[in-house]
């Protein structure tokens, strides 16, 4: 689409909307095996103290503060990691979605643009080629060679 397709991304919210959902979903998945972890090792401590000697009343009480510290301190290193690694794995997706939004949005408003192009290592470099393809076969009137679906769209496409 441009000429600038091997520099790298300089935004990096690309799809601001697609990425922090995509990015919420991982940090949900992280909240969850962080609270899981947790309680294993609430019930773990739990078991133990019985059969701590006398005093062990004293460890029972200390029990929950010293959870919610581990709790605290592994949302606070792990959250932001994930949140980060989550964006920088939505870029090869969201890039491309981005890119033909914009590019069909400028087409449908009447610009004759060459074809659509992504950057190499993005993902979705079928459905980029069956825009072009759609494209070209609405400019000319002719049905050009469409890029082959793979064995997963087929499936779909035949459901």
């Amino acid at each position: 689409m441009n000429t600038k397709q091997h520099l790298p991304r300089r935004k990096k919210l690309i799809d601001r909307r697609l990425q922090l959902r995509l990015a919420a979903s991982y940090a949900g998945v992280a909240l969850l095996s962080i609270s899981v972890q947790a309680l294993l090792f609430v019930q773990e401590l739990l078991r133990i103290a019985p059969r701590l000697p006398a005093g062990h009343g004293a460890f029972h009480a200390l029990i929950p503060g010293v959870v919610q510290r581990v709790l605290l301190i592994s949302l606070a290193l792990l959250l932001p990691a994930v949140l980060l690694v989550a964006v920088r794995a939505t870029f090869p997706v969201a890039g491309p979605v981005f890119a033909m939004k914009r590019y069909l949005k400028r087409v449908a408003d009447g610009e004759d643009l060459p074809p659509l192009r992504i950057r190499k290592d993005d993902e979705l470099q079928d459905l980029c080629a069956l825009i072009n393809a759609a494209l070209a076969a609405a400019r000319t009137g002719e049905r050009p060679e469409v890029v082959e679906l793979g064995a997963d769209e087929e499936h779909e496409a035949a459901a």
